[in-house]
C-alpha cells in the first residue's frame, strides 16, 4: 500500500511519525513522505496530490482543535467535494475522546488520527489494523 502522511496543526511530530511507522511496520507496509499543513487550504493542496499518488493518506492532528477541525464531516464535504464516500469508519480511542477516522473512496482511504503517539498506536491496536487487514481482501 503505497501512503503518505500529511502532519495538520499537530504537535509531537516526530514522536507521532515514529508511532505510525511502527505500526505500519507491524503490518509489513512503509509510510511515504511526510507534509506539513497550518492552514485548512493547505491539507487540502496537499491531500488532493497526495490521493493522485498512493492508496492511502493519513491526516495527523487536527482532530476536535478548535481552529481547523478535521472531523469526517468537514475532511469529506470540503476535500472531498463530490466524490461521496463509500464508507466512513469510527475508529474508537480508548485513551481519549479523539477517535479516528477511515474515510473510504473505493480502493482509496483517508485516515484521520490524533497526534498524540500512544493514541496512534491505541488505535491501530483497537481496530485500525484489523481494518487494513481486512480491507486487503477486498
Amino acid at each position: 500500500m503505497k501512503s503518505e502522511t500529511i502532519f495538520y496543526l499537530a504537535g509531537k511530530t516526530s514522536l507521532c511519525k515514529k508511532a505510525l511507522e511502527s505500526e505500519m511496520e507491524k503490518l509489513g507496509e512503509s509510510v511515504g513522505a511526510c507534509h506539513f499543513a497550518t492552514e485548512p487550504k493547505k491539507l487540502g493542496e496537499h491531500l488532493i496530490k497526495a490521493l493522485e499518488n498512493n492508496s492511502a493518506v493519513f491526516i495527523v492532528g487536527g482532530l476536535g482543535s478548535n481552529y481547523g477541525d478535521i472531523s469526517a464531516e468537514n475532511v469529506f464535504s470540503k476535500a472531498l467535494g463530490n466524490n461521496i464516500p463509500s464508507e466512513i469508519y469510527k475508529l474508537k480511542n480508548p485513551v481519549s475522546s479523539h477517535n479516528g477516522y477511515v474515510i473510504r473512496k473505493d480502493s482509496q482511504i483517508i485516515v484521520l488520527l490524533p497526534d498524540e503517539p500512544k493514541e496512534i498506536s491505541q488505535i491501530f491496536q483497537c481496530g485500525l489494523a484489523q481494518y487494513f487487514k481486512s480491507s486487503s481482501n477486498r
